[in-house]
């Protein structure tokens, strides 16, 4: 049993080791973040607990206090090659941000080995998050991997001080360990601006479900001896697609400007955040998981009339079968009619052919490839892959790229640290997306307003 702890700290003076008698008492109380005044110092700690069986005391002494390193330099503002042609005010427009956070249980030495462990720990890489978005202000923005203890102790509370409201799902997985330690998605959009008018979730658990109770119904018009092998390889599909990834599906109503006016014809949208899963030899789960999701997105949009912006981290490079798919549509102008056998990837257990046609009929475009006509480089940084896994899809017929923030060249992120990501300068091993989108035309928006209404589950 054990009862209240505090601590007391003391300041060494410079380039002195702890045999010196010139301490400095600096804190007493229960949490200490060193400050400038601490850089070139040692700090010794005195920890104290009260327990059933008296006082327990120890003390630890620190290395030398090293300065922060200074903040990773302004993105370069990026403008589309063609100038736009609207009759709407960019007062109308509005910025979203979406962001691979890295939570903790993921942050480890084993992972970074060459980002130093304070550089790693929460405490610190916390403060870099919330600095960002500070410095970039979006109106939306879609998080992924964020802990769900870090969602209730950190990032709603602390993003609701800057005026934004926020929904979090966590993964269908058990916490690692601990309650709490488990990541999922978090959604924020600025209260000032927006009104929350649906918001639903999506369990790709519970889709993988539902598709294999289907297909066993099927299977039971087949003779008894086809129907076991039937089953027997759904089984095997079923376990394959349980990987616990979740998706957020919200309707957002503008409210105000950015000037803080009232729009004269209600502008509504539907934003959508997610995390596809993450290993390489699953290639053909991905695609299962993003094809489901843009084909709820497709109804859901379609039947009430909304433009869709859909954020993520999808795992999957420019060249792989989840872009193409995404990217299969008119306004891309990749095939149309949707992947052709070449595009899909390895299916060892049949799953793909339970999603029919792999094709939407959404006219999406990638926020990036509509500035700059290509993708990143990377959007993911770090000692063992490079590579551009995050996107920012929107509908183009009804809303348009008014510009976007560059992402940093590969020396620029090493510049100061000589590391890749993480690192002393970036809080995570991916790197934020950031555009400003405004609508074609409000005579589109202004039919939004008849789409469906009322609070979501």
């Amino acid at each position: 049993a054990g009862g209240a702890a505090a601590g007391r700290v003391r300041r060494a003076p410079a380039a002195k080791d702890d045999k010196s008698d010139s301490w400095t008492k600096v804190f007493t109380g229960r949490v200490y973040a060193p400050t400038e005044l601490d850089v070139g110092h040692r700090l010794r700690i005195r920890v104290s607990a009260r327990t059933a069986k008296g006082v327990i005391e120890q003390t630890a002494l620190t290395k030398f206090v090293l300065p922060l390193p200074p903040p990773p330099p302004p993105r370069r503002i990026m403008y589309p090659a063609t100038p736009l042609r609207t009759t709407v005010s960019e007062d109308h427009g509005f910025r979203v941000m979406t962001h691979n956070v890295l939570a903790e249980i993921y942050a480890t030495k084993g992972l970074y080995p060459y980002c130093p462990l304070w550089a790693l720990a929460w405490n610190f890489r916390r403060r870099l998050l919330l600095a960002e978005v500070e410095r970039y202000d979006p109106d939306v923005l879609c998080l992924q991997e964020v802990q769900a203890d870090h969602f209730e102790a950190f990032y709603y509370p602390s993003l609701q001080r800057l005026g934004y409201e926020g929904l979090y799902k966590q993964k269908t997985r058990e916490p690692m360990g601990m309650e709490g330690k488990v990541d999922g998605c978090a959604l924020f959009f600025k209260s000032a601006r927006f009104h929350l008018s649906e918001k639903y979730v999506i369990e790709f658990n519970d889709a993988a479900l539902q598709m294999s109770r289907a297909e066993k119904g099927k299977n039971k018009l087949k003779p008894p001896q086809a129907r076991a092998h039937a089953d027997g390889m759904l089984n095997k599909a079923l376990q394959r697609l349980l990987k616990d990834n979740v998706a957020q599906v919200v309707v957002l109503e503008m409210t105000h400007t950015r000037s803080g006016a009232v729009p004269a014809a209600p502008t509504r949208l539907c934003v959508s955040n997610t995390h596809v899963y993450w290993d390489p030899e699953y290639d053909d789960v991905k695609l299962w998981q993003t094809h489901m999701l843009i084909k709820e997105l497709e109804k859901f949009t379609v039947s009430r009339d909304l433009p869709l912006i859909l954020c993520g981290d999808f795992n999957s490079a420019p060249a792989s079968a989840v872009y193409k798919m995404f990217a299969s549509n008119t306004q891309s102008g990749y095939r149309p009619d949707g992947l052709t056998r070449e595009d899909l990837p390895k299916d060892p257990c049949n799953i793909l052919h339970t999603r029919g046609k792999l094709a939407h009929g959404l006219p999406l475009m990638s926020a990036h490839m509509a500035l700059a006509n290509k993708e990143p480089e990377f959007t993911n940084y770090t000692g063992h892959f490079v590579g551009c896994l995050d996107y920012t899809w929107f509908s183009a017929d009804r809303l348009q790229v008014v510009s976007g923030m560059a992402l940093p060249a590969a020396e620029e992120l090493r510049a100061v640290t000589g590391s890749a990501l993480p690192n002393q300068q970036y809080s995570s091993d991916h790197l934020s997306l950031i555009f400003d989108m405004m609508p074609h035309s409000m005579g589109n928006t202004a039919a939004l307003a008849h789409g469906g209404g009322g609070a979501g589950g």
